[in-house]
């Protein structure tokens, strides 16, 4: 479809541009032929800016790495160039094949950065509309830089208008998707007639609308073969077979010329003379565009690779790899030209490290695959391997890894087949074996040396064994240099460690490889952030974690990945009672993780919501975590353990927790973590113990608590030790005691900002003070700790804060009709009209407790339905009795 304004295309133009006004992103999608181009361009000219920034990715340079950010970059205005920086500008050129790569490899960060900066310059006098066509054959590389620049700039600036066919994985940064349809009645009529290269026979018209779907590129076709003399006897069951038929007619000294153009998506008048393209330019196959010859439709170089035999591919190819520029796209096409060839081989090894070091990853293994292909040596299946690895094919690399190692004859080469097996392992244990394996190889470098005992730290971390990571450690920061990002890695990773083994930590060093996370980025760009974050976490300074956590989510999406701090940004947040959101970060988090790695976040939306009072979700959330680890040895028992049995203590039956907690407690004793807080298993087993009359463990466990709380200045764990020490004195009936230890351990963890652990622990003193019969005290902090449970989202634990207000039964008439904040919400939201399912997913409560707070609310205001309900508390004259 070559018209600006396709015909009856206005009402789906016009709602394009209005969704591209309203989203950053709009995508059209739909089926081969269906017009997307042709409304792409229409919609690019009604936007009228000064610029329209566009481009259009062949199917041909699909495996072509950073072909579309080169097209991009290439039609730049030299304006927009210039104000590049002088490394962004080096960035450019070596993409563009300008320069030379030298140094230090581009990576997917500086290819991110150069595609924001250059979008940023051409946008900074007025808005650009970028426009990619065909965008389910953009190379991946180029599609990476894309989606890196759109997540960070502003809507104002830059929107992007694409095309894609259904069914392809090509996804934009919050796409709005705009699905193409048919196009029916009247103006698929006229686009017949308007496109007959003669009279049309009878009947023709209706024939080719029923035939063609509404597809206007079929219809078209149709319209021209019908409209020959000979056309009522050419009919063809589908467009695919009318395309095959037109590429069959043409002459055979054409053919070669239209192989060529298939393989390599245009070319150049360089490269092919339009003068020997009589029949194909006659008879619509190819056109001209802008000096460069193409097929007119994608469909019709599809159809023209498909009629080819192999031998006239491999012809093609070959000629494509005569005539390229590009030393990328010679190798590709010299290696589809099937010359097997030892110097093929190794123009492809060539090819595969200029990809590296353009920083196309992508590209790089798709020309290490080929070159693998030629000959599976020890270097190139290093190559291949890792790649797979670092582009998430775990399973290849393995597969890869385990070739490598039955034939490797170097050091090095096995060194790095260890490790990739070892990256590839869901069991932890075996990929201890393989690194340990891996780092007792002689003759192995120092920077591959280091490399091991890192990532073998890093296992060890996962399997939450700090003593052993801690020698790791020790030993790379006693042979890395100081202000490396290897150092910086090492460094910071070491302080969480030691502070998880009960031991200061070393702010400065800590601080300085921050500072190297924020500048060179460490071995993984945010992992000091992070790690620094994890710091602040356990020291209780809520505000700054919270700030390192952000900046390491920055710094981690701004590098294609994602922070390990995910976790704890939404622990920290279920630590200071913003349950809703915790339960929402997790959620997300889940999405994007599958198999083992997901157990941390299970684990920790079980601890959600077992403080929400959902407790048979929590023992849901824990079991599958344990099913997801099967008989692999457990990456966090003791979270696993403790999580299980305090969902027991949070739901009013601490006797059923108390074997969790104790197993818990061992497992944090066998791995030597002395963190109070990184696993709270030893307060929640004081106050089981003390619970079940088992008065010596109580106290036994309370020493380990108070040991480890004061050899890190745990504000913490201190605050969690009074609580304690009030359970111990409740339970030995020392009640004066348990008074003091309650109102320090409320003091203490209100001082933190921690409303739910000093609302367990006013619970606590309120159950007390009514057992001592100090009612009217209890019931004003019993009101008080509801209101916090409520709007924490703590609907379990408001639930016991009730039944305990009611047992104090000082408040006579009024109490009895008095509503609970929880019963108030419940009526308010029940008066609105919500079922009581509706109701239980919007406060986290089970349908059961809102049917049994619904009860009570028809009983204390004597209304029998929804509709009564809904007019008392409408009634101007009713007030909550008490208030």
């Amino acid at each position: 479809m070559e018209a600006s304004q396709p015909i009856g295309r206005e009402d789906d133009v016009a709602a394009i541009l209005a969704a591209l006004a309203a989203d950053a992103c709009v995508v059209v999608e739909g089926e081969p032929g269906i017009g997307k181009t042709s409304v792409l361009r229409s919609a690019l000219e009604q936007c009228r800016l000064r610029l329209a920034w566009s481009v259009t990715c062949h199917e041909a340079e699909r495996d072509l790495g950073l072909a579309v950010l080169a097209d991009l970059l290439d039609s730049m205005p030299s304006s927009a160039y210039a104000s590049l920086s002088s490394e962004l500008r080096r960035v450019a050129d070596i993409v563009l094949f300008r320069d030379a790569p030298a140094g230090d490899p581009v990576d997917s960060r500086a290819l991110g950065e150069v595609t924001l900066a250059a979008l940023r310059a051409v946008s900074e006098d007025e808005p650009v509309v970028v426009a990619v066509d065909d965008l389910q054959w953009c190379d991946r590389s180029s599609l990476k830089a894309l989606a890196f620049a759109l997540r960070r700039i502003e809507q104002r600036e830059v929107s992007v208008l694409a095309t894609r066919r259904p069914a392809h994985e090509a996804p934009m940064p919050n796409e709005a998707l705009f699905v193409l349809g048919p196009l029916a009645g009247e103006p698929l009529r006229a686009l017949i007639r308007r496109s007959a290269s003669g009279p049309l026979p009878p009947g023709a018209v209706e024939d080719i609308v029923r035939r063609s779907g509404g597809n206007p590129f079929y219809a078209v076709e149709l319209a021209h073969d019908r409209a020959r003399p000979d056309g009522a006897d050419r009919r063809v069951s589908s467009l695919s077979a009318l395309l095959s038929r037109q590429i069959a007619a043409v002459p055979v000294e054409e053919q070669p010329a239209l192989r060529y153009l298939a393989v390599c998506g245009e070319a150049g008048s360089d490269e092919m003379d339009p003068d020997g393209l009589p029949y194909s330019l006659g008879a619509r196959l190819v056109a001209a565009r802008d000096g460069r010859l193409a097929f007119r439709h994608p469909l019709l170089a599809s159809a023209a690779l498909e009629q080819a035999t192999a031998v006239q591919l491999r012809s093609a190819h070959d000629r494509a790899a005569r005539v390229a520029r590009d030393p990328v796209e010679r190798a590709l096409h010299r290696a589809r030209s099937g010359i097997g060839s030892e110097k093929v081989g190794s123009e492809l090894d060539a090819a595969t490290d200029l990809a590296l070091a353009r920083g196309d990853l992508d590209g790089a293994r798709t020309l290490a695959q080929l070159a693998v292909e030629h000959g599976r040596t020890e270097g190139r299946l290093v190559t291949l391997a890792e790649l797979e690895a670092e582009l998430g094919a775990t399973a290849t690399a393995a597969t890869l890894a385990r070739e490598l190692l039955a034939s490797a004859t170097t050091a090095p080469a096995r060194n790095r087949a260890l490790r990739i097996l070892a990256w590839s392992q869901d069991n932890a244990a075996v990929a201890d074996e393989l690194l340990a394996e891996a780092a007792e190889l002689s003759g192995l470098s120092q920077e591959l040396r280091l490399a091991t005992r890192a990532q073998r730290a890093h296992v060890h971390r996962i399997m939450t064994q700090p003593r052993e990571a801690q020698l790791d450690l020790e030993a790379i920061l006693d042979e890395a240099r100081e202000g490396t990002p290897t150092w910086a890695t090492a460094a910071a990773h070491e302080c969480v460690n030691r502070r998880l083994l009960g031991r200061s930590v070393d702010g400065d060093r800590l601080s300085r490889a921050v500072e190297i996370d924020r500048t060179l980025g460490c071995d993984w760009p945010s992992l000091a952030l992070s790690d620094a974050a994890v710091i602040a976490y356990f020291d209780d300074r809520h505000d700054e974690a919270r700030q390192l956590m952000a900046e390491a989510e920055s710094l981690a999406l701004r590098n294609g990945g994602f922070p390990s701090t995910g976790v704890y940004t939404a622990a920290l947040d279920r630590r200071t009672g913003q349950l809703a959101s915790a339960e929402a970060k997790l959620l997300r988090f889940l999405d994007r993780k599958a198999g083992v790695d997901r157990t941390p976040a299970l684990l920790e939306l079980a601890h959600v919501n077992a403080w929400q009072g959902r407790s048979d979700e929590a023992q849901t959330r824990v079991r599958e975590a344990f099913a997801l680890q099967g008989s692999l040895p457990p990456r966090d028992p003791a979270r696993g353990e403790f999580i299980a049995g305090f969902v027991h203590v949070l739901d009013g039956r601490p006797h059923e927790g108390w074997d969790h907690l104790c197993r818990a407690v061992d497992h944090l004793r066998v791995r030597g973590i002395a963190e109070p807080s990184f696993v709270p298993a030893l307060p929640a087993a004081v106050e089981v113990a003390a619970a079940c009359g088992k008065l010596s463990e109580a106290a036994s466990l309370l020493d380990q608590l108070e040991n480890q709380s004061h050899a890190l200045c745990s504000r913490w764990g201190l605050a969690a030790a009074e609580a304690g020490h009030g359970y111990l004195a409740g339970a030995r009936g020392e009640t004066d005691d348990a008074e003091r230890h309650f109102a320090s351990a409320i003091h203490l963890f209100e001082e933190l900002r921690l409303p739910l652990e000093a609302g367990r622990v006013q619970l606590a003193l309120g159950s007390l003070l009514r057992r001592t019969r100090r009612r009217r005290q209890a019931q004003e902090l019993l009101q008080r700790v509801i209101g916090t449970f409520t709007s924490c989202g703590a609907s379990g634990l408001a639930v016991q804060a009730e039944q305990e207000l009611a047992r104090t039964g000082v408040l006579g008439r009024a109490a009895s009709t008095a509503l609970t904040p929880s019963e108030r919400l419940v009526a308010e939201l029940a008066a609105r009209g919500m079922r009581n399912t509706d109701v239980a997913v919007q406060m986290h409560l089970s349908v059961k407790t809102v049917e049994a707070h619904l009860g009570r609310v028809y009983r204390k205001l004597q209304v029998r339905n929804r509709t009564e309900l809904a007019g008392r508390l409408a009634s101007p004259d009713w007030q909550q009795p008490g208030s």
